[in-house]
């Protein structure tokens, strides 16, 4: 009897041990279920934020790149992310656009005007001006010739032949974007202006006179201030042929420009 009691008990405690461990066991793969899908969660709201935000970024460079009233809005946005994400960022978004895709060259402007590899994104730049491939989705060579243009502005001399160039074939908004930067070019740096017409071809180097002469913010005072330059400067000898060139063909582009005017 002692025997039997003493079986029925064992059995019963090994029973309490199994479905203790059973229990367990299930609490176990609960929460590892639980865990995995916390997981998954995050690795999934992780990507659709890295997504947003390659949307936004990609959103503010074409901004940028189109030079509208909301373009320098979009600089400082984009100067608001932490500088080597956002590099990490606009430069993982290039490597997976193909090589036609303007988007690159919009890329590559906003890295230069943010300072990151200059040098190598000015070159993805300039070659979208220089046409080496051929870029689709209505992008034209002047609205490249924009994007350069806008580098010589802040200062990128290198490019001051290539804008000059760009005259030539210029028109439209094209030709008085150019106006304004020559004119610009020439109230900051009149003898870097000059040196940057050396090389360029005398049909481009007329087309330049004229753009500059009939800019719309070109003043009577530039004007004046414009002949007194270059007549000091025709005895220069690294720029006295192109302050002549230029001095005598002022005459005609001004005769042209109050003719316009009438």
């Amino acid at each position: 009897m002692k025997i039997r009691n003493a079986t029925v008990v064992l059995i019963a405690v090994l029973g309490h041990c199994l479905s203790a461990c059973h229990a367990e066991t299930m609490t176990q793969q609960q929460s590892k279920a639980v865990a995995s899908e916390t997981v998954t969660r995050d690795v999934s709201a992780a990507n659709t934020s890295i997504n947003s935000d390659d949307e936004t970024i990609m959103k503010l460079v074409d901004q940028f790149a189109g030079n509208g009233s909301d373009a320098e809005l979009a600089i400082k946005q984009l100067q608001s992310y932490p500088r080597e994400k956002l590099a990490g960022s606009l430069l993982r978004m290039q490597k997976a656009l193909d090589t036609d895709d303007p988007e690159r060259a919009f890329i590559s402007f906003a890295l230069c005007n943010l300072n990151y590899d200059y040098q190598d994104n000015e070159k993805i730049v300039l070659d979208a001006y220089l046409r080496k491939r051929s870029y689709h989705q209505n992008f034209d060579v002047d609205w490249a010739a924009s994007l350069i243009a806008r580098l010589m502005e802040r200062g990128d001399d290198a490019l001051l032949p290539i804008v000059f160039s760009a005259a030539a074939k210029a028109d439209g908004a094209m030709a008085e974007e150019l106006g304004g930067v020559y004119l610009n070019k020439w109230r900051s740096d009149p003898k870097g202006f000059l040196i940057g017409l050396k090389s360029v071809p005398i049909t481009s180097r007329r087309q330049v006179y004229f753009l500059l002469l009939n800019d719309e913010l070109l003043t009577s005072e530039d004007s004046l201030k414009m002949k007194t330059y270059l007549r000091s400067a025709s005895h220069d000898s690294t720029i006295g042929s192109i302050a002549k060139e230029m001095l005598s063909a002022i005459p005609n582009l001004e005769k042209q420009r109050k003719e316009n005017e009438k």
